[in-house]
């Protein structure tokens, strides 16, 4: 039997006069409104006649997305949204305005594709219990202190509360001048 052949495209492009912004948005050409100014910075005197900044102005009504999508995109985009419910991207990196055209696009697009991913939601979680026998094995010294609550003992401190050797502790933290060395040789 001959491969059945697929009614859709192969190619993922949108449909004509549309442009896909990210995954199921896509929009009218005709809603997206490029203007051209001359930008600044260098370039010799090309920069002064030739337009090549562009402004790309979106209304947010114009995007087919869901309201909290656009409340994230609102979000995301801040300082760029315009007080009458417009996204404002403006680029003026490169000399070309073509490019400085597909860069707006391009970052109106990432922007409508972060703001399509809704964030986790945060569950807090309860400490575990552990399970008996994951737990390191503790030393006998340890085990003492743990239950008893005393203070853990001080590395280089060889006084009676430590280990119980009874060999004076010196200020510094080592053995006094004189004094016998701890029994189990640990500090």
């Amino acid at each position: 039997m001959p491969p059945v052949k697929s009614t859709q495209p192969e190619d993922d492009s949108p449909a004509p006069g549309r442009v896909r912004l990210a995954p199921g948005v896509e929009i009218a050409e005709d809603a997206l409104d490029y203007s051209f100014t001359t930008s600044g910075g260098p370039g010799g005197q090309n920069v002064n006649k030739v337009a090549t900044r562009c402004r790309l102005r979106v209304r947010l009504a114009d995007l087919p997305m869901y309201s909290d999508a656009i409340q994230r995109l609102i979000t995301l985009a801040g300082s760029l949204i315009t007080d009458a419910g417009e996204v404002l991207i403006t680029c003026g990196e490169s000399r070309s305005a073509s490019m400085n055209r597909e860069t707006c696009l391009e970052r109106l697009s990432e922007l409508v594709k972060r703001a399509q991913v809704r964030p986790k939601i945060r569950r807090p979680t309860k400490p575990s219990r552990g399970v008996p026998g994951s737990a390191k094995p503790v030393s006998p010294d340890m085990a003492a202190t743990v239950t008893t609550g005393a203070a853990m003992p001080r590395a280089g401190a060889c006084a009676a509360t430590a280990c119980g050797a009874g060999a004076p502790a010196a200020p510094w933290g080592g053995a006094a001048p004189g004094a016998a060395a701890c029994a189990r040789a640990r500090c």
